[in-house]
């Protein structure tokens, strides 16, 4: 018995000296984790809204005709570069999210008498 209290009290003498080592050690740990943790959700968020996607001028396709030619040179937008709006204007997924939820705000509630006919 005498062997084995001796290895108790040495394994929490040991363990009271690694924790008072490792204590100034686990900030700067747990700060790595929350910068690590920060950057992954920031990637993302960069990746799902499509933010790096690069922005180009639509690609039309049309029959070689007057009307056509008057049409592009009439409407100087249809070859121009569309810039979207930063945060939400790059992401479908996203613009359909906000119109479920903010575009139900202000819709207006039918109100009347249904009337059946048979």
């Amino acid at each position: 018995m005498t062997a084995r209290s001796s290895t108790i009290s040495t394994m929490t003498t040991l363990e009271d000296g690694d924790m008072h080592t490792l204590s100034s050690e686990l900030p700067a740990m747990f700060d790595g984790m929350k910068l690590a943790a920060v950057a992954t959700i920031l990637y993302v968020i960069v990746r799902c809204l499509n933010l790096k996607s690069p922005t180009a001028p639509p690609e039309i396709t049309y029959q070689d005709t007057p009307l056509s030619h008057y049409l592009l040179k009439s409407c100087p937008m249809l070859t121009k570069e569309y810039i979207p709006p930063l945060l939400w204007g790059k992401s479908g997924h996203l613009q359909t999210a906000l119109y479920g939820k903010m575009g139900r705000v202000n819709t207006p509630t039918p109100c009347g008498v249904r009337k059946f006919y048979s």
